[in-house]
């Protein structure tokens, strides 16, 4: 396995910093403004960290991260086999905000995204900790869709919620979508493009569906990115980590198990 970080810097602001591996991909170098892949993601897909981030890079998909943010391949914690993927930020706004990895192209009309999770430490403090990030390309333009997050309760608990921005609207889960610290957990979401009222979004945690909006517009665009991986503001304990492990697009739910 080689996985190498070069550094190269896009017109964009914050800073970001995108990866290449030695992967059979004939690009590997793929920056998130790129909108010209307008191919269909196939079903099923999924990776395992197995071979570094090969999997993104040869399904044209990409990595980055601010350039005092990183990601890299662990050994430990793993939720299967033996590799697992860390992404690291400062937790605060600027060149350490971002470390993530994207899938794009014509995404499925509908299809569940699922990954597992381990946040290693209590969160403190947690303003933005988001996990999944939907965005939108229309007429060569990118814009936000859906984000998956997590925050603390007023119980102090930490729960994942989604944010609407179709209609600029925090939807919460309450206590069904709490997640554990210190263990592996599972999100799901179930997406049913639509532009109009007849779309799907919903929220599985640890294989149980913690929020459901259904009759509504989900998407405004022929082709989109789906990103995993941690962007965080005000997050507390820092600079921080969060581990990934299982990605996965299929046309059937993997649950929590």
């Amino acid at each position: 396995m080689s996985v190498a970080l070069a550094l190269v810097c896009l017109s964009c602001e914050p800073t970001l910093v995108v990866g290449t591996w030695t992967c059979s991909a004939e690009s590997d170098e793929l920056p998130p403004s790129d909108t010209s892949v307008t191919e269909a993601l196939e079903l099923p897909w999924e990776t395992g960290f197995e071979d570094g981030f090969c999997d993104y890079a040869d399904a044209s998909g990409f990595c980055y991260a601010n350039p005092t943010a990183a990601y890299e391949i662990v050994t430990s914690p793993v939720r299967s086999g033996m590799y697992a993927a860390a992404f690291h930020v400062a937790g605060l706004e600027g060149d350490g905000l971002q470390a993530r990895c994207a899938r794009h192209g014509i995404l499925p009309e509908a299809a569940y995204y699922g990954a597992w999770f381990y946040v290693p430490v209590p969160i403190t403090v947690s303003d933005n900790f988001n996990l999944f990030h939907f965005d939108g390309n229309g007429a060569d333009v990118h814009h936000d869709l859906w984000d998956v997050s997590l925050a603390l309760d007023a119980e102090g608990e930490l729960t994942a919620y989604v944010f609407d921005f179709l209609r600029r609207m925090t939807r919460p889960t309450g206590a069904l979508g709490r997640v554990p610290v210190g263990e592996w957990f599972h999100l799901e979401v179930y997406w049913v493009r639509a532009t109009d009222a007849t779309g799907t979004f919903e929220l599985y945690v640890d294989g149980s569906r913690a929020l459901s909006l259904t009759e509504l517009v989900t998407d405004d665009s022929d082709a989109g990115e789906w990103y995993v991986g941690s962007l965080a503001t005000e997050l507390e304990p820092r600079p921080n980590t969060l581990y990934v492990d299982d990605v996965s697009i299929s046309a059937t739910p993997r649950g929590g198990s």
